[in-house]
């Protein structure tokens, strides 16, 4: 899944306050706000986040920092007292104007859906007629014992039909790894395995191999499990230098949202 980010993002006004509250880089800005705008997608397509407490959309825009502070950051970035990236409004917290940028992209990618679900239908042809073929009586064996009575078939299991996937939450995977951790791994590791792994199934659209997720909590005794025996080589890494130009930010940005 991807969302559509306008290159005046990266010199608006909005994006320079909200650096300077923050007390971070506009290039750290930009990031935040991509990663916020591509979960989303996934997790809140309308828009609407009063679900969502500060530490869960602080958590998905990647932000380390104080969660009220970011929340407070993005809802007051507007100059002038205008609406800033998220809008507060009798206890309601939503994404600014989301439908409006993003109405196409999540139009798109219902329709996608439905083409696919339509070419996944398959048409049975019609059986051909019987055709009476007549016999010689002649031909007709003798007679003998009666035949034994037909075994009826045995009866058929009926499946239970599975439980629509829900996706869990940032909160959720983090609780559910420290109950089965049993010791193995630091809290900061625990952090970052929950990144990794959050992050690797949101970009795979939740699929394990080819087929959809059944039981996420299984998925992630799993995944602690293969990490157990890997070195954790997802130590934080110095930030990369940026180019300052508006052309290199949205080629980077375009890069991580369609990875």
């Amino acid at each position: 899944m991807y969302c559509e980010l306008s290159d005046t993002v990266v010199a608006h006004p909005k994006t320079c306050r909200a650096a300077r509250l923050l007390g971070v880089s506009r290039p750290a800005v930009i990031g935040h706000l991509a990663s916020l705008w591509l979960w989303a997608t996934h997790y809140a397509p309308s828009g609407d986040l009063t679900r969502f407490d500060a530490a869960d959309i602080a958590e998905a825009a990647g932000y380390e920092g104080d969660p009220d502070q970011f929340l407070q950051a993005l809802t007051s970035c507007g100059p002038g007292g205008s609406a800033g990236y998220i809008d507060q409004d009798g206890g309601r917290v939503t994404l600014h104007d989301w439908m409006d940028h993003t109405g196409r992209t999540l139009a798109n990618r219902v329709a996608d859906a439905e083409r696919k679900r339509q070419a996944r239908r398959t048409v049975t042809p019609p059986a051909p007629p019987a055709v009476a073929v007549a016999h010689d009586p002649s031909d007709r064996p003798e007679p003998s014992e009666p035949p034994a009575p037909p075994v009826p078939p045995a009866p058929k299991r009926t499946r239970k039909p599975a439980e629509p996937f829900a996706a869990p939450t940032p909160n959720e995977v983090a609780a559910h790894m420290l109950e089965i951790n049993a010791g193995r791994f630091t809290r900061d590791r625990l952090k970052r395995e929950r990144d990794k792994f959050i992050r690797h199934y949101v970009e795979h659209d939740w699929m394990v191999g080819s087929r959809r997720m059944r039981d996420w909590k299984i998925t992630v005794r799993n995944w602690m499990e293969r990490a157990e025996n890997e070195p954790d080589r997802s130590a934080p890494a110095p930030p990369p230098s940026y180019d300052a130009s508006a052309e290199h930010f949205r080629e980077l940005l375009e890069g991580a949202a369609n990875g």
